[in-house]
């Protein structure tokens, strides 16, 4: 019997759902996130744990990365002209070959820079933000859109926003629960859209209720991606 705590990445066997994000004053789909899922351990967060503790996490992160970039290229003309969410670790962009691996990879297919969106998926807490924010204006560089997630969680995302200045913020889900009814919520939201409107796109997040939807649109929230908007699901396309 395989003992529990073992990750063996060689033999992980992963994918990735896609989840839209989309544009509230339309509803046209502009993007969609790509959400890692495995066989072998079916809570991706307790996927990333154990890759952690196991000193595997880069290894996993880039992986799930690399593989979510073959993907995309296989399906083009799916995802052609839309925003391609794919989640980081701020340590997997601070690692020095990381870098070149993507750029690597991306040379070798007909996606285009700007259209990858990497989205920085843990709190900054504890991290060097000036390293990250010196790391970040380098993949700015080479064209990739800069995304802060789970912003409002804590301290430090609001610290990570004033030094990372992402191209794309995405208002944590707690904001959503309950957004109809909770008037806290909603002059915060009209704090962060007011704070963020000059240089960050906003993204709402776990938007789950047609009458939180109707609130976030009231309050200008450009756009947003929860279950209500559309359910993580795998990827089908036509043959």
């Amino acid at each position: 019997m395989k003992n529990s705590n073992q990750l063996s990445l060689h033999n992980l066997k992963i994918k990735h759902y896609i989840q839209p994000i989309i544009d509230l004053s339309n509803n046209h789909i502009i993007g969609y996130e790509f959400l890692l899922r495995s066989e072998n351990i079916n809570n991706p967060e307790l996927l990333f744990k154990k890759a952690s503790q196991t000193n595997q996490l880069f290894e996993l992160d880039m992986k799930s990365i690399f593989q979510a970039i073959e993907t995309i290229n296989s399906h083009f003309t799916y995802f052609e002209n839309m925003l391609l969410f794919i989640n980081v670790f701020p340590t997997t962009l601070m690692e020095s070959n990381f870098l070149q691996g993507l750029l690597n990879i991306i040379s070798k297919t007909v996606i285009k820079a700007n259209s990858i969106v990497l989205e920085i998926n843990e709190s900054a807490k504890g991290m060097n933000i000036a390293k990250l924010k010196e790391t970040v204006t380098i993949y700015k560089k080479h064209g990739f859109t800069i995304a802060l997630d789970d912003v409002g969680k804590g301290d430090s995302t609001v610290m990570a926003l004033l030094e990372v200045e992402p191209a794309i913020a995405k208002i944590d889900k707690y904001f959503s629960i309950d957004l109809a009814t909770s008037v806290k919520k909603q002059e915060i939201i009209k704090l962060l859209l007011q704070f963020l409107k000059r240089d960050t796109t906003v993204i709402l997040e776990g938007v789950e209720t047609i009458e939180d939807l109707m609130m976030a649109k009231s309050l200008g929230v450009p756009y947003g991606q929860g279950y209500y908007l559309g359910k993580p699901h795998p990827l089908i396309t036509s043959s």
